[in-house]
């Protein structure tokens, strides 16, 4: 008759069969449920995070070649890769509806961008790519006229360069301001000391102890 291993020692059950080997006993119904229960969530959740997104993005791909154009030129702008830059000239060149873009354009900067290689190369393309896009579409490269914005309009279409600021000291008035900030820590502690009591609140604990001994 099978006997049960280790399971008055807090582990996981075994069973010892005929011709002593050992094997897993079975578990209740219930826990493996769960447990199968939670594999199926997991597993779900892993799909639909790692291949939903790009699934997604890809149904919802714009008809018009400007718009991916944008999309582009963005992506030099805020370093997004050169990969995902000419995917985007790619689905741009490849769109139902080039209005408004010159194509020729669009190709040439996609050769710019595939035929450069990484480092300071590849930088030099992607920004004559962005000149080239912006000929392409001259509406992303001139400000729009005065115009009321509302609903789902961004009032824009030029992308502009990121605003990076100065780190440390720039100029001016930064050391002025770090001039002045270490003035009032150096004039803090010299009125700390300056003006700090004669005794310590230890010294007057211990002279005051012995004064209450002789009461």
């Amino acid at each position: 008759m099978p006997r049960l291993v280790g399971a008055s020692r807090g582990y996981w059950p075994w069973v010892r069969c005929r011709g002593g080997t050992v094997a897993p006993a079975r578990q209740g119904g219930r826990g493996l449920w769960v447990l199968r229960s939670l594999l199926v969530l997991l597993v779900t959740v892993q799909t639909v995070l790692g291949v939903g997104p790009g699934a997604m993005a890809h149904e919802d791909e714009s008809e018009h070649a400007i718009d991916l154009v944008q999309q582009a030129v963005a992506l030099i702008v805020n370093d997004g890769g050169a990969d995902r830059v000419l995917e985007k000239l790619q689905d741009a060149l490849e769109a139902p509806n080039p209005s408004g873009v010159d194509l020729a354009l669009v190709r040439r900067a996609a050769s710019a961008v595939e035929d450069a290689r990484p480092g300071a190369a590849q930088a030099a393309a992607l920004d004559e790519a962005r000149g080239l896009l912006l000929k392409a579409a001259p509406e992303l490269a001139e400000p729009p006229s005065a115009s009321m914005v509302g609903g789902l309009a961004t009032g824009t279409t030029v992308v502009l360069d990121p605003l990076e600021p100065a780190r440390a000291i720039s100029d001016g008035g930064d050391a002025v301001v770090l001039g002045l900030a270490a003035a009032s820590i150096a004039l803090g502690v010299y009125l700390s000391r300056r003006w700090r009591p004669r005794h310590s609140v230890r010294e007057l604990r211990a002279r005051r102890s012995p004064a209450r001994g002789e009461r």
